[in-house]
């Protein structure tokens, strides 16, 4: 999914699934439950954002496997093949100003499974200034992301669309590229980070 910032600037957000649908029947699932994520109930997301910050397209990529062979690169890589897309005006609905554009929520995505290439993240993202103390955002404001995004998980699932991470390079642990692992949980930072790395001066607070 991707939007505008209030300053105009963009931002986009990704997650995998483990479906065996084609890219048109997983995009209108993911498009109606981002949609339901943003504008539902007491966890919406729309209310933690203000109206600059919006979500206007969803789209959804098929990923092949495909073995390359090149002078500069022997290896199997991920492609994306099929691509659908839904347009959306989705504004946020909380009052005040926002964070500065670099600001960003941490979505822990993890597994069953222990050590750094089993656990994924997510970056949103920062909400409206008046949620942040600190440079963070309290338990009840980390939880209502939690539980719109899990609620993203469990509707995809219930329509055969899987949470995954995957792996799209081999590295020093050596899983094999294309390599996917089911998402079990879903926690959220308190503490506010960069939306192109982590700063590890403060220890992260999940909900």
């Amino acid at each position: 999914m991707s939007g505008l910032l209030p300053s105009g600037r963009p931002w986009s957000s990704r997650l995998h699934f483990n479906s065996g649908s084609n890219a048109a029947v997983v995009e209108a699932s993911w498009v109606a439950h981002v949609n339901g994520a943003w504008t539902g109930g007491a966890s919406a997301l729309q209310a933690l954002y203000p109206v600059g910050t919006t979500i206007a397209e969803t789209k959804t990529e098929e990923l092949v496997l495909t073995h390359v062979v090149s002078p500069g690169f022997t290896g199997d890589k991920l492609f994306s093949a099929v691509q659908a897309f839904d347009t959306v005006t989705l504004p946020g609905t909380g009052v005040g100003d926002s964070v500065p554009d670099n600001v960003a929520v941490l979505v822990s995505l993890r597994t069953a499974e222990t050590g750094r290439p089993n656990r994924g993240r997510m970056r949103l993202p920062g909400p409206i200034l008046s949620l942040v103390t600190d440079s963070a955002i309290s338990s009840t404001t980390a939880g209502k992301y939690s539980t719109a995004i899990n609620g993203i998980r469990t509707n995809m699932a219930a329509d055969g669309h899987t949470l995954v991470l995957v792996t799209y390079k081999l590295g020093h642990t050596l899983l094999p590229v294309g390599r996917t692992i089911n998402v079990s949980q879903i926690a959220t930072d308190e503490v506010l980070r960069s939306e192109r790395g982590r700063s590890k001066r403060r220890k992260a607070i999940y909900v």
